[in-house]
């Protein structure tokens, strides 16, 4: 069913195909790229970038200008490259905001996405930025917040929430209350 959802949909426009194909699969012809679209996850990384100040964590968001998640305040992040490492496609990732990551990565977790037009495992890691590192817009992420770990953004992404806690359990220091508020 998926599969006849997807060969009907216009790609056109879809800037997640293009961003897609772009860097992972811009040599698949299209009929067989729709397919692996309804057919197999994605491989992805999503970086949590944070930073200590005082004793708040801030993490790094970007509003997104593309699907998924258009509009919506997203972690950095993008699919893996055939031979590359995890801490490779995190840091291209920081990278292409005009982040210099220090290459040092820990795992947060492994979360399946569905999105209305395919799927992806996320790769969740985080590490730690330096200030005054600030990430430059691109075509697409319009903008980036330092945001309070415990005082996320309205319009955040639906699958980050759970995410940024998973991160905050983790934080040596962090409290987190039952209703996994953190603070």
């Amino acid at each position: 069913m998926l599969a006849s959802h997807v060969s009907s949909y216009s790609f056109e426009n879809n800037s997640v195909k293009s961003r897609l194909r772009r860097g992972i699969a811009k040599d698949i012809p299209e009929k067989i790229w729709r397919t692996i679209l309804a057919s197999v996850p994605i491989a992805c990384v999503d970086v949590i970038a944070y930073r200590r100040v005082d004793s708040s964590i801030h993490v790094l968001l970007g509003y997104r200008k593309i699907y998924p998640y258009r509009n919506r305040w997203a972690l950095p992040g993008g699919g893996i490259i055939k031979k590359e490492s995890l801490c490779d496609t995190a840091n291209r990732q920081l990278e292409e905001i005009g982040l210099n990551p220090t290459g040092n990565y820990r795992l947060v977790g492994v979360y399946p996405v569905d999105f209305k037009l395919r799927s992806d495992i996320s790769i969740r890691l985080c590490t730690s930025l330096p200030p005054p590192q600030e990430p430059q817009a691109t075509s697409e992420l319009s903008r980036y917040v330092w945001s309070l770990l415990s005082n996320l953004p309205p319009r955040l992404g639906s699958n980050y929430g759970s995410m940024l806690r998973d991160f905050g359990y983790r934080l040596p220091g962090a409290r987190v209350t039952r209703t996994h508020s953190i603070y």
